[in-house]
């Protein structure tokens, strides 16, 4: 059982507009939010992964849980990655995720401040189909 929550981050991420007028567009004018890339390298633009996942609970022979952790990173130019910070912490918690780590620090040969955020979320079948249907994800 393998949940595709990197569908479901993109769409609270870009559903909410302060998240999506912080960031930076492409040239085709969406915004630079994506899962494991950093597009375009144009900032600020907010990066997610998955950094682990596993087996989480078992009953009568089969897996009922799955336990996930991601990855979500504000990276900026400048320091203002706290006007946004807030927004997507909130819209990840909408998702079920808990915040078990953040920090903030700067790339030495780029300047970019990357402000990244580490979340987990445990899983089951039920509680992902709500999400699906909550966000209108098919």
């Amino acid at each position: 059982m393998i949940f595709e929550m990197e569908v479901l981050i993109q769409k609270a991420l870009t559903s909410n507009p302060k998240i999506v007028n912080y960031v930076a567009k492409t040239k085709q004018g969406y915004p630079n939010i994506g899962a494991n890339r950093v597009p375009h390298g144009v900032f600020p633009l907010i990066e997610y992964h998955q950094i682990y996942g596993s087996d989480e609970q078992f009953g009568d022979d089969r897996l009922l849980t799955r336990k996930m952790s991601f990855q979500v990173g504000i990276y900026s130019e400048e320091y203002d990655y706290y006007e946004i910070q807030n927004e997507v912490d909130r819209e990840m918690r909408k998702l079920g995720f808990t915040c078990y780590r953040d920090y903030t620090y700067t790339m030495d040969d780029s300047k970019v401040i990357h402000r990244i955020f580490s979340y987990s979320i445990s899983m089951n079948a039920r509680m992902y189909q709500q999400l699906l249907r909550k966000w209108r994800v098919k």
